[in-house]
């Protein structure tokens, strides 16, 4: 464990240093207010227009799913950001060559950023959740959702060259987390079709109230991020 705090030294003054990634950290919060404030302030204007009870509220969980993935996403997008600087620089060579290893690497990188993220996940949807939700509930999305962001980043990692690819990847993963909307707005069976996605299982926890779907939610997440690990592996060659 202190071999990947010490590695984590280098990332954490970069992202002090930058203020893009530091706006990775502040960026949940920002958008954590914009849910808690502007949708609820919307549904009333929009009920008013329409004279509808409600029109908004009954997919207020999708908002409270979406912090509960974008929150360990921004984390990681900037990890991942420093690996792609590292690799581009030839640095991150030279720390396979010590006793962190590859898959120390990865830990310090993403991992670390991950178990904060989980944290702070659980804090931002205590403060910010517009659906009254219960912290067992609360426990399974931020879980769920940190897997997700590891399978992202693995994602970006394995296959961008570079920065700005970094950035674009980050953008196209963004379909990984369709699961999400297609459980509340696609009728059954049809929406099983996406039941490939770990967002689709994290979408029935909310729905159905039953904290066993993380077990499928994360099964189909280690997978990924499996074979996305043996890609990694296989560019380091």
């Amino acid at each position: 464990m202190k071999r990947l705090i010490v590695a984590s030294g280098p990332m954490i003054r970069e992202l002090l240093g930058d203020f893009m990634m530091a706006v990775c950290i502040l960026a949940p919060i920002l958008m954590g207010i914009a849910f808690r404030f502007f949708i609820p302030a919307l549904e009333s204007v929009l009920c008013s227009y329409f004279q509808q009870t409600q029109i908004i509220e009954p997919y207020y969980a999708v908002f409270d799913l979406m912090l509960a993935v974008m929150t360990p996403v921004m984390f990681c997008f900037a990890g991942v950001l420093v690996i792609l600087e590292e690799l581009d620089s030839g640095v991150a060579k030279y720390y396979f060559i010590t006793p962190l290893e590859k898959k120390g690497y990865l830990v310090s990188r993403i991992g670390l950023p991950v178990l904060g993220a989980f944290f702070y996940t659980i804090v931002l949807l205590i403060l910010f959740s517009l659906k009254k939700t219960e912290i067992t509930s609360i426990l399974g999305y931020s879980v769920s959702g940190s897997f997700m962001a590891i399978m992202i980043s693995m994602f970006v990692v394995s296959y961008a060259k570079n920065k700005m690819e970094g950035m674009a990847l980050v953008k196209l993963s963004g379909l990984l987390i369709l699961g999400i909307p297609v459980v509340f707005f696609v009728d059954r069976p049809v929406q099983y079709l996406f039941a490939v996605l770990p967002s689709f299982w994290m979408a029935k926890i909310c729905v159905s109230g039953e904290n066993w779907y993380l077990v499928p939610c994360m099964i189909i997440s280690t997978v990924f991020i499996y074979f996305l690990n043996l890609r990694f592996q296989k560019r380091l060659l």
